[in-house]
């Protein structure tokens, strides 16, 4: 869904709070594992957001390791 905004922050501001959310959660993500891409101005603009990163898992006595992806849809 569209609503005409775009979100003026620029892409360090928002990798910075994509960290931060995701500190929330326990996940901790450097800058550059961060894809930040913006298309078009104004209202016709859209922002990707895309991750991956490791985590290590622990379960009764045994560990491995996990890997994620997440991205926003492409518009």
């Amino acid at each position: 869904m569209r609503i005409g905004f775009v979100d003026p922050r620029t892409p360090d501001q928002i990798r910075d709070r994509v960290i931060a959310k995701a500190a929330e959660h326990g996940i901790h993500l450097e800058p550059e594992q961060i894809n930040v891409e913006r298309t078009g101005e104004g209202k016709d603009g859209s922002i990707y957001l895309s991750t991956a990163y490791d985590t290590r898992m622990s379960v009764f006595g045994y560990s491995w390791t996990i890997h994620f992806t997440a991205a926003s849809p492409r518009s």
